[in-house]
């Protein structure tokens, strides 16, 4: 008989994790992680070159150009993806540790870290062409998921809590606002 459904279901809440499960979480943390990582870099100093709308700009690009109450300071908002981004960089680390209560905290968020990372992905993706209602419907998506993980494992320990959890779910709380106006 196959795995239960909590066995099968990737954000239940586990103490340990089967080995399978923790190469599973490796891979697709580094990969999401790195395409996240990448895509900022990229569409902060470039904008999208697939089509030649005028409405297509690098991220601060567009909040130079959709000037509202919200915009942001982007000197500031870039240091906080930075300190965040290499916050995060602990977090996947863990996943390696060689203490198994290290490797089962990180990967107790996991799934829901890497459902995190492709979300900002598509929200980074749609906010440079333009697209401000659907990069809004990932930002709300996201801060579900965010919301759940915070509410589901507040006890992480904080060298996995703020890099996976709470500066995430921060950031995604101002960015609904943020391009909520844009629209």
């Amino acid at each position: 008989m196959g795995p239960s459904l909590a066995q099968a279901n990737p954000f239940a809440r586990r103490d340990t994790h089967p080995s399978q499960a923790i190469w599973t979480y490796k891979i697709c943390t580094i990969i999401s992680w790195l395409v996240l990582v990448v895509a900022s870099f990229y569409y902060t100093f470039h904008a999208p070159q697939d089509d030649k709308k005028h409405w297509r700009n690098t991220i601060w690009g567009q909040n130079s150009t959709h000037g509202t109450p919200f915009a942001m300071n982007a000197f500031i908002a870039s240091l906080y993806w930075l300190f965040l981004f290499i916050l995060q960089i602990g977090y996947v680390l863990h996943l390696f540790s060689d203490e198994a209560a290290h490797v089962n905290a990180a990967a107790s968020v996991g799934s829901h870290f890497i459902v995190n990372n492709l979300f900002q992905f598509a929200f980074v993706m749609l906010f440079v062409r333009g697209h401000f209602w659907w990069a809004e419907i990932m930002l709300i998506i996201n801060f579900f998921n965010l919301s759940s993980l915070y509410f589901r494992h507040n006890t992480t320990p904080r060298f996995i809590h703020m890099p996976a959890t709470s500066g995430p779910l921060a950031w995604t709380f101002v960015a609904l606002y943020w391009n909520g106006l844009l629209r």
